[in-house]
């Protein structure tokens, strides 16, 4: 669901078309929008882009946590934009925006996170709570999407959303095949005859698109994409969160040789991310909630509907809402993943390898311990 748009005299957008124009600025999107009686609708109820024109007023809205990343530049004309693979931090500025209008001025609204008000949580406790709203959120998008696949990557992500699946026997096809990642003759096969030229932008731009390689036709595709983040697996969180309780985050690692997500943890690329250093435990929840909240993996192109059913605002204050004691064991066991899926299609387990990674960083391998940069190993 991209869109752009920009004053008259903007360069055209490169493989987007052109929806509406006036005297003063020009509105593109990709493909497979809905016209309505008022404009443009692509999507679903959880992550969708409306836009309304009326006498020249054009107003874009998304629903709260949706996953655009939105870019502007009022040197060059860009008005708005979520196409983050031509338009970013290098030649635009970003802003993260629900409502957007234009009326000759720009006016948006910034996305705002609220209270959910979640406390003194178990893993019981939130493992009904999420899959309730995962449930939801593919439910939802089943009404939409009529022919619908999930692209089983064989992590605990994407086997939550198997488990809610076979719970509910949703109408979707799974899909087991590996990804883009591990068969390059699959993904030059899908960018030559299934891919759209944009999508193939986004495949060349961003590792995350690669991983969507299937082999059937679908109107929607599910994914398990942010059910790490969403989760408080990341590094840079439990380091801030540490640094709150006196713990150290690289003791911690001492402690989990042989983890779910030990690779993960011990990849040199985790330590270039920035990690609030303050100590304060209410602001280091804060920061994170807004890291999350920004956080925004992938996007549906044209007709590729990419669909994300982790992608929900209460998990990370359910999370933030556990002991710190429980939230290790779910940055590096991923426990809250497990319960749900014994509380739904318990089999769904046997699919997932004891450890996620053997390979992540950026050279193509995990550091071990004993190579580790940081740490109190050598």
């Amino acid at each position: 669901m991209i869109f752009l748009l920009a004053k008259k005299n903007f360069p055209v957008p490169e493989y987007l078309t052109l929806r509406y124009e006036d005297n003063d600025v020009c509105l593109y999107t990709d493909s497979f929008w809905d016209t309505t009686d008022t404009g443009f609708y692509k999507g679903y109820e959880y992550e969708h882009v409306k836009i309304d024109i009326a006498d020249g007023v054009i107003d874009i809205s998304m629903p709260f946590y949706h996953q655009s990343k939105t870019f502007y530049n009022n040197d060059t004309g860009l008005l708005i934009t979520n196409n983050h693979a031509f338009y970013n931090e290098s030649n635009a500025s970003a802003c993260s925006i629900d409502n957007f209008k234009w009326d000759g001025q720009s006016n948006f609204t910034e996305s705002v996170i609220p209270d959910y008000g979640y406390k003194d949580m178990t893993f019981e406790t939130a493992a009904n709570i999420i899959e309730e709203k995962i449930y939801n959120r593919i439910n939802s998008a089943c009404s939409t999407y009529n022919k619908s696949v999930l692209f089983f990557s064989g992590g605990l992500d994407t086997a939550v959303v198997l488990a809610i699946i076979k719970k509910h026997n949703l109408p979707i096809t799974v899909n087991y095949a590996t990804s883009g990642f591990d068969i390059p003759q699959l993904l030059q096969l899908h960018k030559k005859r299934v891919r759209t030229p944009l999508y193939n932008r986004y495949i060349e731009s961003y590792e995350c698109y690669k991983e969507c390689g299937i082999t059937e036709p679908f109107t929607g595709l599910f994914t398990g994409f942010s059910g790490g983040i969403e989760t408080m697996r990341f590094p840079m969180h439990m380091r801030a969160l540490y640094k709150c309780h006196g713990m150290d985050y690289d003791d911690m690692i001492d402690q989990y040789d042989n983890a779910y997500l030990t690779n993960f943890h011990i990849s040199e690329c985790i330590y270039d991310w920035e990690w609030y250093q303050g100590g304060d435990l209410e602001t280091a929840k804060s920061w994170i909630l807004n890291q999350i909240l920004h956080n925004k993996e992938i996007l549906p192109i044209d007709h590729h509907s990419i669909l994300v059913p982790w992608r929900v605002p209460e998990i990370p204050q359910i999370m933030l809402g556990m002991s710190i004691n429980d939230l290790t064991e779910q940055s590096f066991h991923s426990t809250l993943h497990k319960v749900i899926i014994e509380n739904t299609f318990p089999d769904a387990i046997k699919l997932v390898p004891e450890q996620k990674y053997e390979t992540i960083n950026k050279n193509g391998r995990a550091f071990t311990q004993c190579q580790r940069r940081l740490g109190n190993k050598n």
